[in-house]
């Protein structure tokens, strides 16, 4: 309708209410009024007017309940609830009604004003007999004025809080738009509150069971709403552990088939394989005797430390710097080596360089032999462990010279 329409209609109605109050007769009043609404509706839209459409006058006590009745059947058809002008979506099975959800909050708030008008009362009450000189008389009055209006403001700002919640309840319920779960983080972004509040808040309304089917997932990321989809939930948390213990059953097999190594140590033992052969293969290529003997030793290291990874496999994870650095750098300076070894010509600049690659040679072989020592700790303290259990038994038993000598001094 344009403006002036409703201006017309507006007029007409504020007329014939005018005229039954000043006759006073009401007998046809809700019958004219529903013609009035009836013939303007048809001349301003061409369409018949039809029932439901939210335009029935009718101001019988009868009627107006049929159509209140009417309009919550057409809401909870539609999946909907009407709420303090809003619509909201609901369920019955899914969702608490408002009655549930406010009133006890409602409750609380009156009576935590009652609460508080009496303690004022009496509050009153004192003042007066004091003025007047009887205070002893109102002494009462003030001993229960306080523990009224502080009870009173309790339960008010609880109350408050209550309905402060299932406004938040109707939020969300409009930020599921129907479907059966929604993330935490979209329904923070939805109501511009921070997830950490948010879950906060679901958690309180499914304890007070305004989810009737509610759950959140074992993260708290994500609420449920129906039955199934909570269903659908759990089978597939539960196909996922299957997964992940057929995947560890597996992995447990190929273990053992490898002699208990895993494919990551297989893989680590086998580079390190590589490494071994290549320095071999450098130490054939290169003639020099003492050179030789450092590559040699080089060699013997690093084959070292791989045994003792093959019969310890737990210190695969602690050769990383040495796979990915010193291996690889020491590789590539006996390249360099080897190259500036095959030089026909041994000028200053070739000489100097190779005598710095045999220093770093060196340098490397202490380096080995500090990893293998670390890789040998956790034996020597075991070793140490059992020797000295050892030590302190024999003692006791008077088979070491301090044990005999303290046994014969009993």
């Amino acid at each position: 309708m344009r403006g002036n329409d409703w201006n017309d209609l507006g007029n007409d109605l504020s007329r014939i209410i005018e005229d039954a109050v000043h006759g006073g007769n009401f007998g046809r009043l809700n019958e004219t009024i529903d013609n009035t609404v009836k013939r303007a509706f048809r001349s301003i839209t061409g369409e018949e007017f039809r029932a439901g459409d939210g335009w029935d006058f009718d101001l019988s006590g009868n009627a107006g309940r049929d159509g209140r009745n009417q309009a919550s059947q057409t809401a909870q058809a539609a999946g909907t609830e009407q709420t303090a002008g809003n619509v909201v979506p609901t369920n019955r099975m899914l969702f608490a009604g408002g009655g549930k959800r406010k009133g006890g909050s409602w409750g609380m708030v009156a009576g935590g004003c009652v609460a508080i008008v009496l303690g004022f009362i009496f509050l009153m009450i004192f003042l007066a007999g004091s003025a007047i000189g009887l205070a002893s008389l109102g002494i009462g009055f003030f001993i229960a004025a306080l523990p009224l209006m502080i009870g009173g403001a309790v339960l008010t700002v609880l109350g408050a809080g209550g309905l402060k919640l299932s406004k938040k309840f109707e939020q969300h319920i409009r930020s599921l738009d129907g479907e059966e779960y929604a993330d935490i983080r979209k329904l923070s972004l939805y109501c511009h509150r921070s997830e950490a509040a948010v879950l906060k808040e679901i958690r309180k309304m499914l304890k007070k069971g305004w989810f009737v089917q509610g759950h959140l997932d074992r993260n708290g990321k994500c609420l449920m709403v129906t039955n199934d989809a909570y269903e659908q939930y759990l089978e597939a948390v539960r196909n996922a552990k299957l997964r992940e213990e057929e995947t560890q059953r597996k992995k447990e097999e190929e273990t053992k088939r490898n002699g208990g190594l895993t494919e990551e140590v297989r893989a680590v033992l086998k580079k390190g394989n590589e490494y071994i052969e290549s320095i071999r293969k450098s130490n054939d290529a290169i003639p020099g005797e003492r050179i030789s003997e450092k590559i040699y030793r080089m060699e013997l290291l690093v084959k070292r430390i791989f045994q003792q990874t093959e019969a310890h496999p737990e210190n695969a994870e602690d050769l990383d710097r040495l796979m990915e650095y010193y291996l690889p750098m020491t590789i590539k300076l006996l390249k360099a080596y080897e190259e500036l070894d095959g030089q026909p010509v041994q000028g200053e600049n070739i000489v100097s360089s190779k005598k710095e690659i045999e220093d770093t040679l060196d340098t490397l072989n202490v380096a080995y032999a500090r990893m293998l020592d670390n890789l040998f700790q956790d034996t020597a303290w075991d070793v140490s462990s059992d020797i000295s259990v050892l030590q302190t038994l024999l003692a006791q038993e008077g088979l070491t010279d301090d044990g005999f000598a303290r046994n014969k001094n009993q």
